[in-house]
């Protein structure tokens, strides 16, 4: 039976399985029966989750406990259905969510490689090295991390933030700006396949902007662009 407290989803690169996140697991959907085919068990409430590009592996953003500040990545094969990988991450920096922990989110973003999976927690990205268990913070400069994203190619890491959409080398693990896209109302953010294009939802615009990435320019001592905007679509027009 799927959660009664479902909050969030995604969806298998083949769109044949959906993976719904709740306070104890991730239920497991086939997406042309709409009925439970199997359940994944996790250490705590689920808060955010990534799916590996050929759909093998499930990294979920889990707390032990509600209210817990240490986030935890588990990676479960979506084969067997099992956790075959936990890494424990810091301590979150005091922040506080008051009536919102219920429904406090955190993105997370992986490595086409699966060897890195990113976690927007506050003004933090962690970056988890599942290889060998270590973790690594990427300092936003105090900014407020709403999604994340990876370039396919692995090397660009695009990171949503409440004073714009930021680019973090990810090759290199900086957590120094390399580049932007010229939007300052992003919430959340898509790559394609072929990483050339992005769109990004606006907030108080009501709309979803299209960029042409351009992907590993020659970035000076400024925060250039990294694409250009296309088009708009406005919401409701």
């Amino acid at each position: 039976m799927i959660s009664t407290e479902p909050t969030g989803v995604v969806i298998s690169p083949d769109g044949a399985e959906a993976y719904v996140s709740s306070p104890t697991g991730v239920t497991v959907v086939d997406t042309a029966t709409m009925n439970q085919v199997g359940y994944i068990r996790t250490a705590g409430s689920v808060y955010g989750m990534a799916i590996s590009q050929n759909g093998n592996r499930l990294s979920v953003s889990s707390r032990r406990e509600r209210g817990s500040r240490t986030s935890i990545l588990e990676i479960a094969d979506t084969r067997t259905r099992d956790v075959v990988s936990t890494v424990d991450g810091p301590p979150s920096p005091p922040f506080d969510l008051g009536w919102r922990f219920d429904y406090f989110r955190e993105s997370v973003a992986l490595s086409p490689d699966e060897s890195l999976a990113y976690v927007a927690i506050d003004t933090t990205v962690l970056a988890y090295d599942v290889r060998f268990g270590t973790v690594t913070a990427l300092d936003t400069a105090g900014y407020t991390t709403f999604d994340l994203a990876i370039h396919p190619g692995g090397d660009e890491l695009y990171v949503v933030t409440d004073q714009g959409l930021r680019i973090v080398d990810a090759v290199t693990g900086s957590a120094e700006v390399i580049g932007e896209l010229g939007v300052r109302d992003a919430g959340t953010i898509a790559v394609t396949p072929s990483g050339q294009r992005a769109y990004v939802s606006t907030g108080h615009q009501g709309a979803i902007m299209e960029f042409a990435l351009d992907h590993a320019p020659e970035f000076g001592d400024g925060h250039e662009s990294a694409g250009s905007l296309d088009r708009i679509f406005t919401l409701g027009s």
